[in-house]
């Protein structure tokens, strides 16, 4: 067989979700007062809501660059809602101070801030709910009053339409009031969720203040259920007319009884039935959860999964032997993993005809080309390279069972141990979910990432590379066997398709420091975890091994132990470390720049310099970056130096005063036990070293800039301080 190595790329990934119920609209605001010092929020769930169902709301904006929500404005909240009995849909809910919120409520504040939001600007502002995290938040509603429109690009007060809501339906924009609620002259009548989202989104069903704060209707407002809908003709599953009556709702039996319905948006139903002669159609990036029983009886053409450049759908389902036509795009100029979305074994040609088609070989870490006739087997991942871009349809039986795939303990150096497996389900699977099970197999999981030019990975929590725990349908990844008789196990519980809850204030004693260095085209980054006291550290459980292709254009982080190169690296005890050795290799000759990207430590422990000897560099990452003039292929020795703050020679820390004036820095309150001090520009280089002997010291600066003087006793770095010098001499 021709062997080729290979460099690989990820499927795009659309909204990745865990165990929630709320989709957009099911609950909506129906009133907000920013006059009184402590702000109002009024709300309302349009579905049943279980004891214990969490989610969050806050006055921040969301930011459509970066996809989450601003969290460096001033006096912005995030407050924590958990249901703490299960409450009836049409219950109008009430946020305010502790005293007045609901007592159905368990209200907490998110990031330590207030249990309650009080800062919903006079100016004009935004409330937001949401599942999720900040970083991946599930958008169920928006609205504002900032400016009568959402914003066009990210702004810290305002507010881009929120991904995954509807402008005018989902999300609803008022010209600027200070108060608004929900009339009591709206019709009160009995309707369902999609009748109450109407009159909830008509801006004449609402009052506005300036002066008087405003409550709406106390409720509960009458939300009825629709037990079962069927389509009249061909349509798209958002347009009214498109069915016998109304909308399907959350929870409603569902019958696509003629033509075709094409989903364009997030969809939950109970029962769904596709009839002979039907189609569903769910658009790429979209998805459809069926709670209950999913019967097709039109075969594979009567449901279909679309794919595109841009995304593709999901499918959450629970039922055996649902036939479906599951499409994969495929792009050209790159190497990309596929897994058969269908069950069996197939045939190579079956799916992939006329492309280039390889898989990874355990036993000798290289890859090989795939012949006719060869088989692909049912969780097995192979790269495939289309001669054009392509969409490949799989038709087949959907998996519904729990799998379990065994890797092997084979290999030499650095690959030994590792499998190419992949995610056959049709929608997501969360790698920290119980229902995966890891028998002598590593917790670490490496995806490549075209776009950074690397791995991404992750581990119980920890990443680089922007690695996650979400695989999308069809992604394919590599995990590592660490002894005989190893095996991975995916159950289908592991499926997810709502984004997963704020994570609770962590208990476990760890520091993270996570550096990144940058070329001109990719980057790479290193996580070093510390432990706060000494521990038995598991490399299997909280470190990550780096996968490094033998042929890449991005610059590399090694952290090395026992000539083991790490991604993610953990270490016993901040007792006796005081420095972490590492090494970088450049790709070719460019400038590479290293920053420190992520910080959480304990007073205890803090990262200052980061030394670059051979290059006579150094730099204190808190408050700057050190940029080296590669040349391609070589290695540079770096050293990270960490300072424990309970050391004796630190005790005068913060205490040193410092102002500059034409080109001089006068430094006061020097203590005693300073001996030495030097002076750097941003870029690493040293300008000057200075005894101390004094406790006020007066110093020129070399023309106008910024610069790093660090304070030293005995060779012990006791103090950083960064001036800017705004004249030349």
């Amino acid at each position: 067989m021709k062997k080729i190595l290979l460099l690989l790329c990820l499927f795009p990934i659309g909204i990745v979700t865990a165990q929630t119920m709320l989709n957009p609209g099911d609950i909506m605001v129906v009133g907000f007062n920013s006059t009184p010092s402590i702000d109002h929020v009024y709300f309302v769930p349009l579905v049943d809501l279980e004891e214990g169902t969490e989610f969050y709301i806050t006055d921040n904006g969301y930011d459509g660059e970066s996809g989450d929500l601003f969290t460096g404005s001033s006096g912005e909240d995030f407050v924590s809602i958990k249901t703490n009995q299960a409450v009836s849909k049409g219950t109008v809910l009430f946020l305010g101070k502790i005293a007045d919120t609901s007592d159905q409520l368990d209200v907490s504040a998110v990031g330590g801030g207030d249990k309650y939001v009080k800062s919903i600007s006079k100016t004009g502002d935004q409330v937001l709910i949401f599942q999720g995290t900040i970083e991946e938040p599930h958008l169920i509603f928006a609205i504002t009053n900032r400016n009568a429109d959402w914003e066009t690009s990210a702004v810290d007060a305002g507010s881009i339409l929120p991904s995954g809501l509807t402008n005018g339906t989902t999300a609803l924009k008022f010209t600027h009031a200070d108060n608004y609620a929900l009339s009591s002259s709206v019709d009160l009548s009995s309707t369902n969720r999609a009748g109450w989202i109407e009159r909830i989104r008509n801006s004449s069903n609402w009052s506005s203040s300036n002066a008087s704060e405003l409550t709406p209707p106390t409720g509960p407002l009458a939300v009825s259920s629709t037990s079962s809908l069927s389509n009249s003709q061909t349509g798209n599953w958002e347009d009214v007319g498109t069915w016998n009556s109304n909308i399907p709702d959350t929870g409603t039996d569902v019958q696509i009884a003629t033509g075709t319905v094409t989903v364009s948006s997030h969809v939950v139903v109970d029962d769904l039935t596709i009839s002979s002669g039907a189609s569903l159609v769910i658009n790429a990036g979209y998805s459809l959860k069926v709670g209950g029983t999913l019967t097709n009886n039109a075969g594979a053409g009567g449901l279909v999964l679309k794919s595109d450049a841009n995304g593709t759908a999901f499918l959450h389902h629970d039922t055996d032997n649902v036939q479906a036509t599951v499409e994969r795009f495929l792009k050209t100029g790159d190497w990309q993993y596929c897994t058969v979305p269908v069950t069996g074994t197939h045939n190579v040609e079956t799916w992939f005809n006329d492309m280039y088609v390889i898989r990874f070989i355990e036993s000798s870490g290289t890859w090989e080309y795939l012949n006719t006739g060869d088989e692909i087997q049912p969780m097995e991942s192979v790269g495939v390279w289309p001669k054009s871009n392509q969409t490949v349809s799989f038709t087949g039986t959907l998996y519904n069972s729990d799998l379990q795939l065994p890797l092997k303990w084979e290999g030499t150096g650095n690959m030994k141990g590792y499998t190419m497996v992949g995610n056959p389900f049709v929608c997501p699977i969360s790698w920290d979910a119980t229902a995966v099970n890891r028998n002598n197999c590593n917790a670490g999981i490496h995806v490549w990432d075209g776009v950074a030019g690397n791995y991404k990975g992750y581990n119980k929590g920890n990443n680089v590379n922007s690695g996650s725990k979400y695989l999308a349908p069809g992604q394919g990844f590599f995990v590592r066997a660490n002894a005989n008789a190893a095996n991975l196990g995916l159950g289908k519980a592991a499926r997810k398709r709502a984004h997963v809850k704020f994570k609770a204030a962590e208990t476990v004693e760890k520091m993270a420091f996570k550096l990144r260095v940058s070329g001109e085209r990719f980057h790479d980054e290193v996580l070093l975890n510390v432990r706060e006291q000494k521990t038995e550290i598991d490399q299997n459980e909280w470190g990550l091994t780096k996968i490094i292709p033998d042929k890449f254009d991005a610059p590399q982080f090694y952290v090395n132990d026992e000539q083991q190169p790490y991604a993610i690296k953990s270490y016993a005890s901040k007792d006796s470390l005081e420095s972490i050795k590492m090494t970088l290799l450049a790709p070719t000759n460019e400038v590479l720049k290293i920053s420190m990207v992520e910080f959480l430590h304990p007073d205890s422990l803090t990262p200052v310099l980061l030394k670059a000897e051979e290059l006579n560099k150094e730099v204190d990452l808190r408050s700057g970056h050190m940029e080296i003039e590669a040349v391609k292929d070589q290695r540079i020795n770096l050293e990270f130096i960490l300072m424990k703050k309970s050391s004796s020679y630190i005790k005068h820390k913060l205490q040193i005063a410092c102002y500059v004036k034409s080109s001089k820095a006068y430094f006061s309150n020097i203590p005693s036990s300073v001996d030495r001090l030097s002076l750097y520009r941003l870029t690493g280089e040293k300008v000057n070293t200075y005894l101390v002997s004094d406790s006020e010291l007066h110093l020129m600066l070399p023309g106008a800039g910024s610069y790093i003087v660090m304070f030293e006793s005995s060779g012990k770095l006791v103090q950083t301080i960064k001036l800017i010098n705004l004249k030349t001499n």
